[in-house]
């Protein structure tokens, strides 16, 4: 939550953080509340994986200094990844640093039809309030999810006792993170659409997009086994109120033949459940890792005819094959492209630290590095003193090069010499990262 007041008032009032705990205390606990927030909560959509999402009473509440420096960081961040994207695409030699497969190197490659490198993402980090100093945790990009959870835990709050009595001396609210997102949505759209990505009739509107709501045709794309729908409901609900007609699709449901890319939902009360509408625009919300799985499982002459084009076409594609090709063809405007993943993956942080990455950063772009990004390496006896990982287990933690839900991470400190051990056993074969751990 954010408040208009300062962090650290300097007239001996209260921040709007100690007024809530104030209140808080002063309610005895605020019972009723905590019976009613959790009561909202198990009547909400806030599930992720089937289960209610747990939180905590006290909201974090960040004033306008705080709010400033959220700001700051966030475009220091936004201008260093853009720069370090931007080198990937244009240097074969520094893509070669990443070590990325070749086809998640060629879908990385493939045009996007607008100027923006990263449409979304959200970022992790370990803030020091007392400080404003920080440091980076992971970059979720594409599939970045919790939004909805976050609305409907504020929601709850907003119902409290607690929250009514600050509210009586502090101005309180919560960001809104969904309706910022469809108008850069379709800004990038209209970008798209006006570079000449898609035929558009006499009328000037794109082909295949709803001219009876005036937007384009949107289908937000996902695995249905990885899906968090009720978020992705509320993401429909926006475009629609939007004037667009939103889908959303399990990508092997797609279908691409003579040049446009088709749909249809996979609620069965949904008009489009079995009618595939032609598509405009995708909301990628499928994390690259999983189509590049999928596309692996197909035999290597299709990957070859996906990438190139000088081979003869298949006349109906359907799945992950079907997304790609219609994104190499430009035929379709996805947000965001598959040049998202160079943030996305775990191999960035080893990468920000590289000699190669530093020689091109601005000083400030170097000191930002060494303050904020903690040390990560290859978990692999090629690029790490295996002997002090093992050794020092409390100053390290280990990750997925390409994971996310933090599954397959583990904490020197939270584990058992011995466990620690096998850990590194197990898992030093260059899929994981070590990094400092903060």
């Amino acid at each position: 939550m954010t408040s208009c007041d300062s962090d650290k008032p300097t007239d001996g009032t209260l921040s709007a953080a100690q007024a809530y705990e104030a209140a808080f205390h002063h309610l005895k606990g605020d019972r009723e509340g905590r019976l009613s927030a959790q009561q909202y909560l198990d009547d909400s959509t806030a599930i992720y994986h089937g289960a209610v999402v747990r939180m905590g009473y006290l909201p974090k509440v960040y004033g306008l200094a705080t709010l400033t420096r959220f700001r700051q960081i966030a475009e220091q961040t936004a201008t260093l990844l853009n720069r370090v994207t931007q080198r990937y695409l244009d240097d074969a030699e520094y893509r070669a640093l990443f070590g990325f497969t070749d086809v998640l190197e060629q879908l990385i490659r493939l045009p996007s039809g607008y100027h923006s490198l990263i449409p979304i993402m959200r970022v992790d980090i370990f803030f020091d309030e007392r400080s404003g100093d920080f440091m980076f945790c992971e970059f979720n990009t594409d599939g970045s999810s919790a939004m909805n959870e976050d609305r409907e835990i504020c929601n709850a709050l907003a119902l409290t006792p607690s929250f009514a009595l600050t509210a009586k001396t502090h101005a309180l609210c919560a960001q809104e993170l969904f309706d910022p997102w469809v108008e850069a949505f379709l800004a990038t759209w209209n970008e798209w659409r006006s570079g000449g990505g898609s035929v558009a009739d006499d009328s000037g509107v794109a082909s295949g997009s709803s001219v009876a709501n005036g937007g384009p045709t949107i289908a937000i794309v996902d695995f249905r086994e990885s899906m968090t729908i009720n978020e992705l409901e509320e993401f429909r609900a926006r475009f629609e109120a939007a004037g667009c007609v939103c889908l959303i699709c399990d990508i092997p449901d797609l279908l691409y033949t003579q040049g446009k890319l088709y749909a249809s939902d996979i609620n069965p009360e949904h008009p489009a459940h079995r009618l595939a509408l032609p598509v405009d625009a995708i909301y990628r919300r499928a994390v690259t890792s999983e189509i590049v799985a999928d596309l692996a499982s197909a035999p290597t002459t299709a990957r070859r005819a996906l990438f190139d084009v000088a081979r003869p076409q298949p006349q109906r594609i359907s799945g992950s094959f079907a997304l790609c090709a219609a994104v190499r063809d430009e035929a379709v405007c996805m947000q965001g492209g598959f040049r998202t993943q160079v943030a996305h993956s775990k191999a960035l942080f080893r990468m920000l630290h590289h000699p190669q990455t530093l020689s091109f950063l601005t000083p400030t772009e170097r000191e930002f590095v060494q303050r904020h990004v903690p040390f990560t390496a290859n978990l692999s006896a090629a690029e790490t003193d295996l002997k002090a990982i093992r050794r020092d287990r409390e100053q390290w933690i280990i990750k997925p090069i390409d994971g996310y839900g933090s599954v397959g991470v583990f904490a020197g400190r939270g584990v058992s010499q011995d466990e620690w051990e096998a850990l590194i056993d197990a898992h030093s074969d260059g899929s994981y990262v070590v990094q400092h751990y903060c």
